[in-house]
């Protein structure tokens, strides 16, 4: 390249150019030349350790403004190695001429053979015109020569501090673009710039990216080694921007407080997208925090990777197996970035918050501690989507690391998604609340398509200190693990959990369908609780078979309950320190939705003990005739004959002496039994009750229907148990006195909160009706006559009871004998008198069934009560017995 047009790349000093060709076909960076106009000299520019020589700047200036980006004609002249003298013609323009001229350089005259300028002559005319007009170097005043030496602060100077520099060009907080010419590009990613008009010499590194570098040679004449495309990117970039004027941003400073990162403002556009574009340069989060543009750096980086673009020709894009966005139900959280969720197509799935990372949970069996913040960082989670439905992208997989064990039963893929619940990014909510940090990746990694909204909200977090962020201790949380204590334990905690009725509550684990791990926040303890009245198959175990259905039955229990907020209501403690009771979820009571989906069984005595044991038989029964789950093959028939065996097994066997308390109607009471001194413990806990009673707390309004307390009887102005049926009026409130049966409407003052220990001893007043028999109901006709003569027959006897059936809310069924008396039984009696019919459904087996038919004959030839209008129909007898049961509910 001898002579020729070229474009002029730099301006190295008032007499020194760079000069760039065209590329070569091959490919790769075109030729370069440094050129030193012939038969000049121009003053020097200053160092680091020297300061310029007068006009040094100005001449420099003038040549960079003149030239830079233009198209030239060159010719060498001559060689005095290691440099290269020739001329410079811009257009007509001779460019020694003009800087001449102008007295920005002196004429040089060349030793013998050494070779001049062509325009020699034209140089010295032009010289000896600026000598007389003082022009420029030629200027006798020393003031004015003064005033073109620049003071250079360089950086890694004493007088350079980089963090006042960039805090001295915000304006408003925000970085203002500052005036600036790019000096030297040192790699396509580092530049030196000087900064105008404070002549701050900067190292600036471009925010959000590195290109490649050069590393230095081993030894001091070995030459540098040039890392993949590193000369390309540096070509990129000095070919745009080189001795060019730009503006900067001054956006940070590192963690030494001694480099400058900024990003270039150029007219044509930000050099550093281009250059991330081209494939010239990786993004780095760590730094891309320092630029509002991170979201274009990223979306460049994407177009680059599909284009397969220089640093990016082998990269080979993540492809997603299945389906990559789904709707799922959440099951479990592990930690704050670590969920399980129900897919569309039934299958558990183990799933990573994208581009988040949550602190750890601890690992008891690894005695590894919780970290900081990260039981609040999954309690945010949990409270967001647990149980919920959500909306899954699948973002990115990666195989774990080598030693890292997979648990079986997963995928060896680690699944990274980002998980929406009504439109809102979770992830991005969790690092707004201080509870997680963006996760830095490598610039061939993956990460989350809404990465920059992450470290948006990071940004946020860090700004309000928030969580992680905050300068204040992170809390600690202490919990009473009951799990696995004994019984002596677990009673020590029962009173508080039956203060109230309901207790809202977390379940933490379920081990099986109807047993589980539940946080108690109001308490601050971790119980074991079973489900009241219910009986559920065992799940399967690692290398363990289970029982049929028990995997259904743990799996729907952890879709309903598990990590979700409930209320559980205590109602005893088993031997083995577990707590029995009933939860309620969002769905409505646990025990009766396994019930109803054939995924348990009753257990009869537990479940008659229950307040919700109606509910609990009836969901077994519409589960037993679905023949749903357990049910299966269920058999009525055969269940039919197994319960009037077992009816007639326990009349033969359960006999009992009663004292009637309350008459409700003709065939429906409350009764002690005698020889209890239950009552009696009772009453002497309420007199003394009573003794303070007007000190006891008063019950929040309104007052729920079920809740147990203590009531002011308004016929003696004595206090005793209650519970709670309905709301009447205002503040008045129809009450059931447990203890006796009989109800009572009260205001609220008059009632009162009792102790547990009183509140959780067993009703006394055993409520029961007559079997086999159907007696018509106060508000029927003849109801008040029958009650009239059951009074009669029952009210102040010593009374023998078989007890030969117990129906799903608890009552007994009962034939009664007056003790002293040993004719008929008033069962009988009722029938004789016309006052009760014979239940159709009674066992036709069954030797007193078929006398009380017999009496039933008698009083419909008599036409009694009853059968004053002659015998009923079958499905007027049907209505009957609804109607009844109806108006029996509204009495009671």
């Amino acid at each position: 390249m001898a002579s020729g047009k070229a474009v002029v790349k730099g301006v190295l000093s008032g007499d020194t150019i760079l000069l760039q060709g065209s590329a070569p076909a091959s490919g790769g960076p075109p030729p370069e030349k440094q050129l030193t106009l012939s038969s000049l000299m121009a003053p020097r520019l200053g160092r680091k350790d020297a300061k310029d020589e007068p006009f040094a700047w100005p001449a420099r200036e003038f040549l960079r403004k003149k030239l830079v980006g233009k198209l030239v004609t060159f010719r060498v002249d001559y060689v005095i190695a290691p440099r290269e003298y020739g001329s410079v013609y811009l257009g007509e323009e001779n460019v020694a001429c003009s800087i001449v001229a102008e007295g920005l350089a002196k004429v040089k005259q060349g030793r013998a053979g050494q070779g001049q300028s062509p325009a020699y002559e034209e140089l010295v005319r032009l010289e000896q015109l600026a000598q007389q007009d003082n022009k420029g170097v030629w200027n006798k005043d020393p003031g004015v020569s003064a005033t073109t030496i620049r003071d250079v602060i360089y950086s890694g100077t004493e007088e350079f501090n980089a963090n006042d520099l960039v805090e001295n060009s915000k304006k408003g907080g925000r970085p203002h673009p500052v005036p600036a010419i790019i000096e030297q590009v040192r790699d396509g990613s580092t530049l030196r710039v000087l900064l105008l008009p404070t002549m701050h010499n900067a190292l600036l590194y471009l925010s959000g990216v590195q290109a490649p570098g050069f590393k230095k040679p081993d030894t001091p004449e070995g030459q540098e080694i040039a890392q993949p495309f590193a000369r390309e990117a540096k070509h990129f970039v000095e070919s745009r921007l080189l001795h060019r004027d730009v503006q900067v941003l001054l956006e940070g400073v590192d963690k030494n407080q001694h480099n400058v990162y900024g990003t270039i403002v150029h007219p044509q556009g930000n050099i550093s997208v281009e250059l991330v574009k081209a494939g010239l340069a990786k993004v780095v989060d760590w730094s891309a925090r320092f630029t509002p543009v991170a979201d274009q750096l990223r979306a460049a980086q994407r177009h680059a990777q599909r284009e397969r673009a220089k640093l990016w020709h082998d990269f080979q894009p993540q492809e997603i197996v299945g389906t990559k966005e789904f709707n799922a139900r959440v099951l479990e959280i592990f930690s704050g970035d670590q969920i399980a969720v129900l897919d569309h197509t039934g299958s558990t799935r183990r799933v990573f918050l994208a581009s988040v990372r949550a602190p750890k949970m601890g690992n008891a069996r690894k005695a590894e501690r919780d970290q900081p913040w990260s039981w609040e960082s999954k309690e945010f989670i949990r409270k967001k989507i647990a149980g919920k439905k959500v909306k899954v992208v699948i973002e990115y997989v990666k195989t774990p690391q080598p030693g890292q064990t997979i648990a079986e039963g997963r995928s060896a893929q680690m699944e990274f998604a980002s998980i929406f619940v009504d439109r809102n990014n979770i992830g991005e909510q969790l690092i707004a609340a201080g509870l997680a940090e963006v996760a830095r990746h490598r610039a061939e990694e993956p990460r989350s398509e809404w990465y920059e909204a992450l470290l948006a909200a990071e940004k946020q977090a860090q700004s309000s200190k928030k969580g992680l962020h905050s300068d204040r201790e992170p809390p600690v949380h202490h919990f009473n693990d009951l799990m696995g204590q004994n019984q002596a334990k677990a009673k020590q905690f029962e009173p508080y959990l039956k203060r109230e009725r309901q207790n809202a509550a977390v379940v933490e684990y379920v081990f099986i369908g109807n047993r589980m791990k539940v946080r108690i926040p109001k308490e601050s303890c971790m119980i074991s609780f079973i489900l009241a009245g219910i009986r559920c198959p065992a799940p399967s175990r690692p290398g363990q078979p289970g029982d049929k259905y028990g995997d259904d039955a743990l799996n729907l229990t952890k879709e309903f309950a598990l990590q979700q907020d409930v209320e559980v209501e205590v109602d005893t403690v088993d031997k083995g320190g577990n707590f029995i009771g009933t939860m309620m979820t969002s769905r409505g009571n646990l025990a009766v939705l396994l019930l109803e989906a054939g995924l348990a069984s009753t257990i009869g005595f537990s479940a008659d003990q229950s307040r919700f044991s109606s509910e609990l038989y009836a969901a077994e029964g519409r589960a037993k005739r679905a023949r749903l789950g357990i049910w299966e093959n269920y058999d009525e028939a055969a269940e039919k004959a197994m319960r009037e065996m077992s009816i007639s097994q326990e009349k033969q066997e359960e006999v009992m002496n009663f004292t009637i308390t309350e008459i409700v109607d003709g065939g429906h009471f409350f009764c002690h039994v005698q020889g209890d001194s239950g009552i009696q413990n009772i009453d002497n806990k309420m007199r003394a009750f009573s003794m303070n009673a007007e000190q006891a707390s008063h019950l929040k309004e309104p007052i729920k229907k079920g809740t147990l307390c203590a009531a002011k009887f308004t016929a003696d102005d004595n206090w005793y148990r209650a519970k709670v049926d309905s709301q009447v009026g205002d503040g008045e409130y129809k009450v059931l006195f447990i203890d006796y049966g009989n109800s009572d409407v009260v205001n609220s003052q008059r009632l009162r909160q009792l102790d547990p220990t009183i509140l959780s001893a067993t009703a006394q007043a055993r409520e029961c009706k007559l079997a086999y028999v159907k007696v018509p109901s106060l508000n029927d006709e003849f109801g008040e006559d029958a009650a009239v003569m059951f009074h009669q027959l029952a009210w102040g006897k010593n009374l023998v009871a078989k007890v030969v059936g117990r129906d799903a809310t608890g009552v007994l069924s009962c034939v009664l004998f007056d003790a002293d008396n040993s004719g008929e039984s008033i069962n009988q009696q009722m029938v004789q008198r016309g006052l009760g019919r014979v239940d159709k459904r009674a066992p036709s087996s069954d030797s007193l069934v078929a006398s009380l038919r017999a009496d039933e004959e008698v009083a419909k030839r008599d036409r009694a009560f009853v059968w004053s209008y002659g015998d009923i129909s079958d499905e007027e007898d049907e209505e009957f017995s609804k109607d009844s049961r109806r108006k029996d509910r509204r009495n009671r």
